[in-house]
């Protein structure tokens, strides 16, 4: 399967790139599922931008989370799918729309509203 796998040049599903990768992914989730209620807990005033520098990092992670979901082999009906076209048809049909909401730069769109003048 490791054969297949690196003749078809996709991101592998075992190893230490792959467990790499996870641990990235769930250390940021962990900080977000943190960081979320207490911003909207106790920052009235506004985002500090050291805030808004960390969410940006993370768009790009997440942008590259799903470049990585589109090129990773999935199980499917029981089988291994190393089809990059079924990969993405399934990835299309399934997280990809939720996935690329989470790309977009909602703290820095806020941040650079507060210093528009209004009126």
């Amino acid at each position: 399967m490791k054969t297949q796998i690196a003749s078809t040049g996709l991101f592998p599903t075992f190893g230490r790139l792959n467990l790499v990768y996870t641990i990235l992914i769930l250390v940021n989730q962990v900080l977000i599922a943190y960081l979320v209620p207490f911003k909207l807990t106790f920052m009235i005033s506004g985002e500090e931008w050291f805030y808004v520098y960390y969410d940006i990092a993370l768009d790009f992670l997440f942008f590259a989370d799903i470049l990585i979901r589109f090129n990773t082999p999935i199980y499917l009906e029981g089988r291994y799918v190393t089809n990059r076209k079924q990969i993405a048809l399934t990835y299309l049909k399934t997280w990809f729309i939720l996935d690329l909401l989470c790309c977009l730069p909602l703290s820095y769109l806020r941040k650079q509203s507060e210093t528009r003048p209004r009126g």
